[in-house]
């Protein structure tokens, strides 16, 4: 089983967004951790997509475009919520 963090570093310099490596000192101490959710929503929908592509092509060792995808989510999600994260998946 694999659970997908829900934090990406980002460059302090670049702005880049990527996975959270808590374990590389350098990365901890040129970026700042920030988290993709509010309130059980995804809020950076760019901070999603760097940790859904990492999770299953480093953790999995899977291409994303083979593999189909389940999803949970909140249940209160507006229409247009539903829309981005369909769009985002089939991209």
């Amino acid at each position: 089983d694999v659970v997908a963090p829900s934090y990406v570093q980002v460059n302090k310099s670049t702005g880049e967004k990527v996975e959270l490596d808590f374990f590389n000192s350098f990365a901890r101490e040129n970026s700042d951790p920030e988290s993709i959710l509010e309130n059980c929503f995804i809020d950076d929908w760019e901070g999603f997509q760097t940790l859904t592509g990492s999770t299953l092509a480093k953790k999995l060792l899977v291409n994303p475009s083979e593999h189909p995808l389940f999803y949970i989510e909140p249940p209160l999600s507006s229409k247009e919520y539903r829309q981005k994260l369909i769009e985002l998946f089939f991209e």
